[in-house]
């Protein structure tokens, strides 16, 4: 899959992250994980790459152990679906990884289970009270529903203390700011 920019090509490669996300996360839960997000960082060579999270936390066999699991998944998903054959069929590596200091946050959970630590958070497009501006920091204030989805209200560092609300939909990558 050529992997641009454009809106059409984001869309299929969300697709196919979704679909693998999909067959991943059964595979994470019943040996007591949660598998937090899927990217894809293209290239030459592109790296698929699947957080996972545990209560008691992620250990480098843990990591070893499902990464065995999602490959033999996933050589069979490139088979049965068009959109995982179309990102992966070139060749790929993949990476299982814990979502570390700086976790990534992806779901409407994350954010709720976040409010009140700092993140950075990218949109695809510039909001439209932001001209030009997609990266924002600041405190996570809550998840707030709306007629188009749900967003994320994000009190921003810069200009200090301005709540605003961010669609989920618009979020491209979000992660924790680790504070000591």
């Amino acid at each position: 899959m050529n992997v641009s920019s454009s809106p059409s090509s984001r869309a299929r490669v969300g697709a196919a992250l979704a679909d693998v996300e999909g067959r991943l996360a059964p595979i994470a839960r019943a040996l007591g994980f949660e598998v937090l997000t899927v990217e894809w960082l293209g290239g030459r060579r592109g790296t698929l790459r699947v957080y996972v999270d545990h209560p008691d936390g992620v250990r480098i066999d843990d990591c070893a152990r499902l990464s065995r699991l999602f490959g033999q998944e996933l050589e069979a998903a490139e088979l049965e679906s068009t959109d995982i054959g179309a990102l992966l069929g070139a060749g790929y590596d993949l990476e299982v990884s814990s979502p570390g200091l700086d976790r990534p946050l992806a779901k409407r959970s994350h954010f709720e289970r976040f409010v009140g630590h700092r993140a950075r958070i990218r949109v695809h497009e510039p909001l439209a009270d932001f001209p030009g501006r997609r990266n924002f920091v600041g405190r996570i204030a809550g998840v707030e529903d709306a007629a188009d989805g749900a967003s994320v209200v994000l009190d921003l560092e810069e200009p200090a203390g301005t709540p605003i609300p961010i669609p989920l939909a618009a979020i491209r990558k979000a992660h924790l700011i680790y504070e000591d």
